[in-house]
Parts: C-alpha cells; sequence; structure tokens
C-alpha cells in the first residue's frame, strides 16, 4: 500500500501539471472478496467470518498533513476555460471536464443548473450570473464570454471558490483543509493553511460569490451549495478567532443558500437517485449538521419532510445497479445515512430491515467488493477515478449505518469490517487518476476518518484525530 506521506508527495509535485480529460469508459469487474460459497452461508455470524482482516494506519499528523497538501496543490489553481461551446466546460489544467464528466447547462444562461440536472456530474464552470458586486453583467463564474473569452480580472479578490478543477470541489477542498486544522493546530503547515483560506474566505471574496450567486441561484444546487452550508457550520462550531472571522463572512452566503435549497426541496417532485453529485439523500445529509448547528428550522424542516416523502415507503434497494459507470456514491447506502439521521433507532432498524438486503444474501454482494482500478488505462480514468472514491464514500455511509443500528445488532461488526476494506482500498488507489481524483478525494477520506474517530472499534482499527 502506498503511504499517504508519498501521496502527498506525488500530488504536490504534480498538481502544477494540470490534467486532460477523457470520455467515460465501461469499468473494469470489481474484485470478489468473499472466500466461501454464498450457499454455506446464511447467517450474519458467518458472512462476518468469510470476510477478510482489514485495517486502516491510525491517523496521526503525518497522514492530516498529506490529506491537506491535496487541497493546498490545487485551490489556487483556477478551473479553467470553457471550451467546445454551451455545455463544454474546463477544470483546472482540463480541456473540458463536462465530457468525461456529464452533461451541464449552457454557458452564460442566467439561473442556469450546473450541478442540479440529472445528467450533471462534476461539471460546474458555466451559468450566467455578476461577474463582480459592483459590476453585474451575463457572463460564466470565472470567465466571462464578452468577446472573445476572458479571465474575470481580480479573480482572486471577487471570487472565494476558483481553483480545485470546478466550483464544489473547491469548497470542499476548504473544507479539508478547515477540518484538519482545526484537528491538528499545531502542523508544521498549518500557517499556510491559514493564510490560503485567509486568502480565499475574505469578505470582499465572498461579496463577489454572493452577487454571482443571487444571478445564478441554480448554479452548483444541491451538491455544491449544500457543502458551502457544511464548511460554514464547521466553522461556526470553532471556537478559534479566524474560523469566526471567516464563518461571519460566508454568513451571507449561507444564509442565501439555506432559502435557495429550502425552496429547492419543497418543490422536487422526485429524488434523484444516481449516485453522483445531483443525489437527493446525500445532498440532504450534507446540509443536516448546518440545520443543527445555525438552529435553522425551515431548512431542517424540509429536509425531513422531503426525506419522509421521498423515501419513507422505499423496500428491497436496487443494489444489483451498483455501480453504476461514474459513481462516487452508492445510492442505497447514502440514502440508508440520511434515514439514520431523521429517524429514531427504532424506526431506523424497521425500514433499514425492509430496505437493505441480509449481508449473506446475494443480492448484497455488489456492496462488498471495493472497485478494483488496476487494469484502467489512462484514457479511462475521467470517469472512473469517481469509482476509485467510491471506496471512502461507502465506508463512511456503512459507518453511519453501523452507529445507528442498536450496539448488540450483528450487523455492526459486519458493517464496521467492510467499511475498514473500503477504506483501506481507497488509500491504496488514492492517486492512481492523478489530478481528477486528487483535486477531491482526500475530502471523502478525510469525512470517512472524522466518522470513524467519533467512535472507534478494533474492527475498523482508526485512532481519533484529536
Amino acid at each position: 500500500m502506498k503511504t499517504l506521506a508519498t501521496l502527498g508527495l506525488l500530488t504536490l509535485a504534480a498538481a502544477s501539471a494540470g490534467c486532460s480529460s477523457a470520455a467515460p469508459a465501461t469499468p473494469a469487474a470489481p474484485v470478489a472478496i468473499a472466500p466461501l460459497p454464498t450457499a454455506t452461508v446464511h447467517s450474519v455470524e458467518a458472512f462476518l467470518q468469510t470476510l477478510p482482516a482489514a485495517q486502516t494506519p491510525p491517523m496521526s499528523a503525518i497522514e492530516a498533513m498529506t490529506l491537506a497538501a491535496f487541497p493546498l496543490s490545487c485551490v489556487d489553481h483556477p478551473q479553467g476555460q470553457p471550451s467546445g461551446g454551451p455545455g463544454g466546460g474546463g477544470g483546472a489544467g482540463a480541456s473540458s471536464p463536462r465530457s468525461a464528466r456529464g452533461g451541464a447547462a449552457p454557458a452564460g444562461a442566467p439561473d442556469t443548473a450546473a450541478v442540479s440536472s440529472p445528467g450533471a456530474a462534476r461539471g460546474a464552470n458555466s451559468g450566467g450570473a455578476a461577474a463582480a458586486p459592483a459590476a453585474p453583467r451575463p457572463g460564466g463564474y470565472l470567465w466571462l464570454p464578452a468577446g472573445p473569452t476572458h479571465l474575470l480580472e481580480n479573480y482572486d479578490k471577487q471570487r472565494a471558490f476558483y481553483g480545485c478543477y470546478d466550483w464544489h470541489s473547491a469548497v470542499n477542498s476548504t473544507w479539508t483543509l478547515v477540518t484538519v486544522l482545526h484537528r491538528y493546530p499545531d502542523l508544521p503547515i498549518a500557517k499556510l493553511i491559514r493564510e490560503k483560506l485567509n486568502d480565499h474566505l475574505g469578505k470582499r471574496n465572498i461579496e463577489g460569490e454572493l452577487a454571482f450567486f443571487q444571478g445564478s441561484k441554480s448554479f452548483e444546487r444541491p451538491y455544491g451549495q449544500a457543502w458551502l452550508l457544511k464548511l460554514y457550520a464547521d466553522l461556526v462550531a470553532w471556537k478559534d478567532p479566524d474560523a469566526q472571522k471567516w464563518a461571519a463572512n460566508l454568513a451571507p452566503l449561507a444564509q442565501f443558500f439555506s432559502g435557495n435549497l429550502t425552496k429547492y426541496l419543497k418543490t422536487m417532485p422526485d429524488p434523484i437517485r444516481q449516485g453522483v453529485h445531483p443525489n437527493t439523500a446525500f445532498d440532504m445529509d450534507l446540509m443536516l449538521p448546518y440545520t443543527d448547528t445555525l438552529h435553522d428550522e425551515a431548512l431542517h424542516a424540509a429536509i425531513v419532510e422531503t426525506a419522509h416523502r421521498f423515501y419513507a415507503k422505499d423496500v428491497d434497494c436496487p443494489t444489483a445497479y451498483e455501480p453504476e459507470g461514474a459513481s462516487f456514491l452508492s445510492p442505497c447506502l447514502v440514502e440508508a445515512s440520511l434515514m439514520a439521521h431523521v429517524l429514531d433507532r427504532g424506526n431506523f432498524t424497521n425500514w433499514f430491515n425492509q430496505f437493505m438486503p441480509a449481508v449473506y444474501a446475494p443480492a448484497f454482494r455488489p456492496l462488498i467488493s471495493p472497485f478494483d482500478a488496476s487494469q484502467m488505462t489512462p484514457d479511462e480514468m475521467a470517469a472512473q477515478s469517481h469509482l476509485i472514491g467510491l471506496a471512502f464514500s461507502r465506508a463512511k455511509a456503512m459507518l453511519t449505518v453501523a452507529d445507528a443500528l442498536a450496539p448488540n445488532d450483528p450487523r455492526v461488526p459486519v458493517y464496521r469490517r467492510l467499511a475498514a476494506i473500503h477504506a483501506k482500498k481507497g488509500y491504496s488507489t488514492m492517486d492512481d487518476a492523478g489530478y481528477l481524483e486528487t483535486h477531491w478525494i482526500a475530502t471523502y477520506a478525510l469525512m470517512y476518518e472524522v466518522a470513524a474517530s467519533s467512535n472507534p472499534t478494533p474492527a475498523s482499527a482508526i485512532a481519533s484525530l484529536q
């Protein structure tokens, strides 16, 4: 297994090189890991014995610093110029991420969704809005189409989240830096992290973001906007002078997103269930910490009501459909994670018993084995980088499920063991797709670590981040 320290050095060395994008390719088959024939396994306890032992290295300051190296290498790397006309786009150093990541809204169209449509994937560079607070005019978030397409003048003073391939990745990379700094304030790179956060979360930068979104409400809704709320909530909860300053700067944008997302959820006719950014269950789960920290009753009520409306009667989740070709989320597991947070333990257990197949059942097999990236070719990396990151998001969701079940439920050690198996695979492959992956994957590794540290167990062998 590659060490995190090695991965961090590779990331920093490669960050300036950028990347090229490619069309999605058919994924390779996952690797089977259960050594016993299914016919011999008829109980949870027996199934647990078929799983290999798995541990991930205890989190330490060195590993935390390495995770921070990923976002540090891209937060100042501007998202690339959109290409290919309407529907095209560009990530940092990439020619056209949307050609590999999925469809998006036409560039330059006011109030256009970049990630809210079911067909969207990681694209998030276009959409119309004001170029700056004092001079509204049609254009893109960072690149303006009036005349020859050009980069917004003084973008680093008028935008906050302009790096890391796309807008939402810049936001969740900022969350990663905040989380590492909060938990490891004495890191050798702590001063550098604070400098970057000061640069990006300045008052004027956020004013520029707000002006843009006031003219483009659907841009990055729901995924990117949900990440902003999560970032803001963690800053509010951190009693650090800089964090409180950054939170105060972000407050108007967070309040705007709260109202915007509340309306969005209330008017949604049906959930989006795919394994990428617009997944309704995952995005609502991202928003919940904000509603709890800020006591945002309107958004909280909208989330709970929408969760019940969309998912309360769900049974027999179609695990056979997982993973789809470019997933970084498990639709079944993220739905279970959300319901674990909106239902009490008894009601969740009853719902979960009808929703998820028994762990030893053939229907559960698609959730067992991490994606095997060893046979990927360079032209397959763009879409399949998501499938590498799927390991961490599955691991995190499995820990949430384990925490929600009763401590003596025999499924708890199974879900914890599987979480460790997936996380171990994630760490061993987390730079295999280069910048297409490293601009975002540290966030999902850290989300797993935070979940693991809240209730560490010998099965997952994760040390607390504290």
